[in-house]
């Protein structure tokens, strides 16, 4: 019983990250850089996450306390005139594909100071020409960006947005406006279910036909493969945590059958402590509360953490 479940849990997990590399409120304004052939998409609004009560009680010194741990990414950005906790609105991430061969955009958007960043830029790739460089100049500039196998290409189109892609002529398309336009029919379906796109984080993908093939390649999702349409959802933070996903199905026995499977491993949930005290309660936490029920055509996964709840189980700052 026990393997099955763990198998099940894989075959979740699998659906998730093949989703992933919530009269009804007005749907979500897509934002006019997500391409035309995108296929996922993931918001995060930072200005609104880290502005919220919970995360100043018991996140933001931690997040702090992260950066200064890499003093040439903090340098970095002091030259650029860059405070992530300050300059930074929000984040856009896009895919289209199935990796290795998947086209990935990135649109930040803040507050730049261009002059500042492109002198700082050039600084670090005059001292470092095998990590980072650039051709073009101004608003035409692109940068190189390798990391060990990975290489992303970016600009500054404006001094509120960067795009980063991992492919030139991705990028290129994006500064044309070439890869916007008209969104797929189910991917913009998708959208519409999200609730309005002020969460603290939100997202949409949809199921294709790849994804299909590898779900039918693991005999735990073979049978759902062909039913699964899409999955939406959101993550909203401000005193209390609300979560809401939904995985929307061909028809209501396969949304119950995604329920019913889900609810069978989430008492795994105990596993991910491992022993460890300290985050235990905040995984009993999350067994007890996270409910997982079908409806027509969707499953629906949700859970909702009070001010109350969690200062029991988080450590408030010491700062």
């Amino acid at each position: 019983m026990l393997s099955t479940r763990k198998a099940w849990l894989a075959g979740i997990a699998m659906v998730a990250a093949t989703l992933l590399a919530s009269a009804p409120a007005r749907a979500v304004e897509p934002d006019k850089m997500i391409p035309a052939d995108a296929e996922a998409v993931i918001v995060f609004n930072v200005r609104q996450t880290l502005d919220s009560p919970l995360i100043k009680a018991y996140a933001l010194d931690k997040i702090k306390d992260a950066m200064k741990g890499n003093a040439q990414a903090e340098t970095v950005l002091k030259a650029a005139g860059i405070d992530p906790l300050k300059d930074i609105d929000s984040v856009l991430i896009t895919n289209a594909g199935i990796t290795p061969k998947n086209q990935v955009l990135i649109v930040t958007h803040g507050k730049f100071d261009l002059d500042k960043v492109h002198a700082a830029a050039a600084d670090f790739a005059k001292k470092n020409p095998t990590e980072l460089k650039f051709t073009g100049d101004g608003k035409g500039r692109i940068y190189e960006i390798v990391d060990k196998d990975n290489t992303v290409f970016a600009n500054f189109p404006d001094a509120s947005t960067l795009i980063a892609t991992n492919s030139k002529e991705y990028l290129q398309k994006a500064l044309k406006k070439e890869t916007g336009g008209t969104l797929n029919k189910a991917l913009g379906t998708a959208l519409e279910k999200i609730k309005s796109g002020k969460e603290s984080l939100w997202m949409a993908a949809i199921v294709t036909d790849e994804m299909r093939k590898q779900l039918e390649a693991n005999p735990q999702t073979k049978a759902l493969a062909p039913k699964l349409e899409s999955m939406t959802g959101s993550v909203n933070v401000n005193k209390d945590i609300d979560l809401s996903f939904l995985i929307h199905t061909t028809d209501a026995d396969t949304a119950k059958t995604v329920a019913k499977q889900i609810n069978g491993v989430k008492p795994l949930l105990a596993l991910l402590a491992g022993g460890n005290e300290e985050i235990k309660p905040i995984i009993d936490l999350l067994t007890e509360k996270l409910t997982v029920k079908s409806d027509e055509k969707s499953t629906s996964i949700n859970l909702n953490l009070t001010e109350d709840e969690l200062k029991k189980v988080m450590p408030k700052s010491s700062k």
